[in-house]
């Protein structure tokens, strides 16, 4: 099955709540490769590389977290690139 990367921007109560190891731990629990990270204007990054549906799921699980408030989620849905082995929190 052809791997996917899901690029996306998380907006609302995103830093200072855990939302880094969140997704990282959920990332991780669905084998997906890639990082995330806080961003000076207040977002977190995420880039993700795994199958369509696990990636789906990713998102599902961020859009429906406990851990802070996601108001918005600006997703982009590319090609995989093979470029990540694991899936990091970078600072």
């Amino acid at each position: 099955m052809a791997k996917k990367c899901l690029h996306a921007y998380l907006e609302g109560i995103v830093q200072g709540v855990g939302m880094r190891n969140y997704v990282k731990k959920q990332a991780d629990d669905l084998g997906i490769v890639g990082f995330v990270r806080n961003l000076p204007d207040g977002r977190v990054e995420l880039a993700g590389e795994g199958t369509e549906e696990k990636l789906k799921d990713l998102y599902s699980r961020i859009e429906n977290s406990r851990t802070g408030r996601v108001d918005k989620i600006d997703a982009e849905w590319l090609e995989a690139e093979g470029k990540y082995d694991s899936f990091e929190i970078r600072f």
